[in-house]
């Protein structure tokens, strides 16, 4: 598990931070409409411009994932991506036989 938390450093910037250290940035473009994402990653700083607040900090999130699915091994990525494809309703009526006599009867 990885535990990261957004630091708004004013309506200006906001900070993606892994632990203490900081992964990504989105800050609002100066003297031009948008925003600025960028990310820290140990094969160097990738960075975009987005329309709106909301894709940029999705795409340090995304960013985010993609190297931590990238840290794994293969059998544990498969795991995981498995689960989150997972639909959430897996407790079925055949799960709950006592809901079944109940609608039944």
């Amino acid at each position: 598990m990885v535990r990261s938390r957004w630091r708004h450093d004013g309506c200006e910037s906001s900070v993606l931070l892994v632990g203490v250290q900081p992964f990504g940035e989105v800050s609002s473009r100066r003297g031009k409409p948008g925003f600025h994402a960028s990310l820290l990653l140990p094969t160097g700083l990738q960075t975009r411009s987005f329309a709106q607040r909301d894709a940029a900090m999705t795409f340090v999130v995304d960013g985010l994932e993609y190297y931590v699915l990238q840290q794994l091994t293969p059998a544990a990525r498969c795991v995981l991506l498995r689960l989150s494809t997972d639909p959430p309703s897996l407790i079925s009526a055949r799960t709950l036989p006592h809901q079944n006599q109940r609608s039944a009867g």
